[in-house]
């Protein structure tokens, strides 16, 4: 596990709170308690605009619901459901 910066075009570096390998695979993984509001959203997902790959970009949540799908293909989970699931990252 890793944590990662990335740069956007200001030069600000930007985190992502967590970067997973599982074998060939890497998620990277933003923690929120909750996503509001659109501005809240776009907070956690710029550090995932920035990346130039296909991996998965997930943000975890408390909040319901149990399983979203973000533009550009983000996925929102809930914190139980991330930690109950043993196959969620396969």
């Amino acid at each position: 596990m890793d944590i990662g910066i990335v740069y956007g075009a200001d030069k600000k570096a930007i985190d992502v709170d967590f970067i997973a390998r599982r074998g060939d695979k890497r998620y990277y993984i933003q923690i929120a308690f909750s996503l509001p509001s659109m501005e809240k959203i776009n907070q956690e997902t710029r550090s995932f605009s920035l990346i130039g790959d296909n991996f998965r970009k997930i943000i975890i949540t408390y909040e319901n619901p149990i399983f979203t799908t973000l533009e550009f293909g983000y996925e929102r989970v809930n914190i139980i459901d991330f930690l109950l699931d043993e196959n969620y990252l396969k």
